[in-house]
């Protein structure tokens, strides 16, 4: 395989399950993956490479408050003093910019990836024409990664802090703008 030509990318909003999705990649394609989080612009770049894209997207209510969540948790939300109007403009605009270049992008459903690794190697074979290597389920994907530490990447949402601001998320006055861009762009990717 020419790593040159066989690179992934893997981006998608905070706590969406990227580094999931990443390590699922480099399992089942043994690639030297680069990992982006918070960057369409370089997005943008990589498109103009030619590297294969895939971007992660999640229940908007579920990813915006995990991403709070995980802010106020870590004290970065004071730090940088972030507010959820910030969590909700930046979904939008992360996510308008990957729907107006969805022709060269993977897009990954949360829902289904985290769950049958065979919805991933169909969207990866039929949009860049890849057969994996090696294939496992998501059972056995989770398990190898929390045996490597990474328990702390697998999104989990279960305390009542982060139900409260799933709460305040759907209440707020863009929940209905980043939903109809969710369903949108499940529906088209």
């Amino acid at each position: 395989m020419d790593r040159n030509k066989n690179n992934f990318l893997v981006a998608g909003y905070p706590r969406s399950g990227n580094t999931f999705l990443a390590f699922a990649i480099k399992k089942f394609y043994k690639d030297d993956y680069k990992h982006i989080l918070r960057s369409h612009s370089t997005i943008d770049v990589e498109l103009n490479m030619g590297k294969k894209i895939c971007v992660v997207i999640r229940n908007p209510a579920e990813c915006i408050a995990s991403w709070n969540h995980y802010r106020i948790q870590t004290g970065m939300h004071t730090e940088h003093n972030l507010t959820l109007d910030a969590d909700f403009n930046y979904y939008l605009r992360f996510y308008n910019f990957i729907e107006k270049n969805l022709e060269q992008i993977a897009l990954m459903d949360f829902a289904k990836f985290s769950n049958d690794s065979n919805y991933l190697i169909e969207k990866i074979k039929t949009k860049f024409n890849e057969t994996p290597l090696l294939t496992l389920s998501c059972e056995s994907l989770k398990e190898e990664m929390m045996s490597r530490g990474g328990a702390n990447h697998l999104p989990r949402n279960f305390s009542l802090t982060r139900q409260n601001i799933e709460n305040e998320v759907l209440e707020h006055q863009l929940y209905n703008d980043v939903v109809s861009l969710y369903q949108g762009l499940t529906i088209k990717g």
